[in-house]
């Protein structure tokens, strides 16, 4: 089964790869949550869910699995994260291919969740809005299938 690091990693992969994305975020593409002084926009990557999926004709530890990723789009203001998202989600929505050695079978988009992070009180910080968007994926050793 594929650990947290991994799938964050192959989502990092095909996201940093893509001009679309670094144009507006530059590298701040981050596993579980932005480093404390990223400015938005920026992007934070979270594995929700990650279950090894049993095969009748395989081994159950051959690396066979399912995940649930949260790609979370993060700017100062509502239009600044629903850009970033707009970017994200074409780039990951039925990706299919082999990324750090893992067949990536199926990315599907399920859904988004929209935040907002008022400032703290007292605090000069804006604010943070956030466009959630959650994908399943289907991942197996190897290259495609």
């Amino acid at each position: 089964m594929a650990a947290m690091a991994p799938l964050q990693k192959m989502f990092h992969t095909i996201l940093a790869a893509k001009s679309t994305v670094t144009d507006l975020v530059g590298e701040k593409i981050r596993p579980d949550a932005n480093k404390q002084d990223d400015k938005p926009p920026a992007i934070y990557i979270e594995v929700m869910e990650d279950e090894p999926v049993d095969d009748l004709g395989s081994d159950s530890d051959a690396g066979t699995g399912r995940a649930q990723v949260q790609v979370v789009c993060v700017g100062h203001t509502r239009k600044e994260a629903i850009d970033v998202a707009n970017v994200v989600r074409p780039a990951l929505a039925d990706y299919r291919g082999t990324v750090n050695s893992v067949a990536l079978q199926a990315v599907q988009f399920s859904g988004v969740n929209r935040n907002y992070e008022p400032p703290l009180d007292g605090s000069d910080e804006q604010p943070w809005f956030s466009e959630a968007l959650t994908f399943y994926v289907f991942y197996g050793p190897g290259g495609p299938t």
